[in-house]
Order: C-alpha cells, then sequence, then structure tokens
C-alpha cells in the first residue's frame, strides 16, 4: 500500500464531490491534506473535522480562483500552513457559470 506519511497535499475544490473524496483518499494514505474550498465553508470544516477525527491532519483555506488575485492568495496560505515544501497538488476546482439551456422542445 501506498503511504503518504510526511507528504502534504492540496486539494482545490476539495469541500464537495470528486474534491472531497480525493482529500479523503489523501489523507487515509497518511498525508497532511489543505482542504480548499470557494464558498462552501461549512462543507470544507465539516471535513477537516472528519479528517481529525481518524487521526488524521487537515487544515482548511479560502480562495475564490475566479478573481485575478485568487491564485495568489491560496499560495500565501498554503505557505503560512506547509512553508515552501508541497508534495501533491490535485487541481480540481471549477467555476461555472449560469446560461441559458440551447435545448429546445
Amino acid at each position: 500500500m501506498t503511504t503518504l506519511q510526511n507528504k502534504t497535499a492540496l486539494v482545490t475544490g476539495a469541500s464537495r464531490g470528486i474534491g472531497r473524496a480525493t482529500a479523503v483518499a489523501l489523507a487515509e494514505a497518511g498525508a497532511h491534506v489543505l482542504v480548499h474550498y470557494g464558498r462552501s465553508v461549512q462543507e470544507a470544516e465539516s471535513l477537516v473535522v472528519a479528517i481529525q477525527a481518524k487521526g488524521g491532519r487537515a487544515n482548511a483555506i479560502s480562495a475564490d480562483l475566479g478573481t485575478p488575485d485568487g491564485a495568489a492568495l491560496l499560495a500565501n496560505q498554503v505557505r503560512s500552513i506547509v512553508g515552501d515544501r508541497l508534495d501533491v497538488l490535485v487541481l480540481n476546482a471549477g467555476v461555472s457559470k449560469a446560461a441559458p439551456s440551447l435545448i429546445t422542445r
């Protein structure tokens, strides 16, 4: 079994869906997981609590990656928690905009 002990992982868009499942899997493999979220603070915090309850290490960090300074803000927060070393990066965050459906009946 692969172990990620003493490794750090950042999962963007980790508060829900595939990102959440990825963060859980990384934590179960032993990584210190940084749970990024844009708007879903409650979901991100509940994931951090769940990981910690199983003996894992996790932190929630917020950054709106849809803004020009969002990535820099995220990088600064990551550095403040784990320093200059990040071992695993999962880019899962997505930004969607509502659009009218092109399907007509």
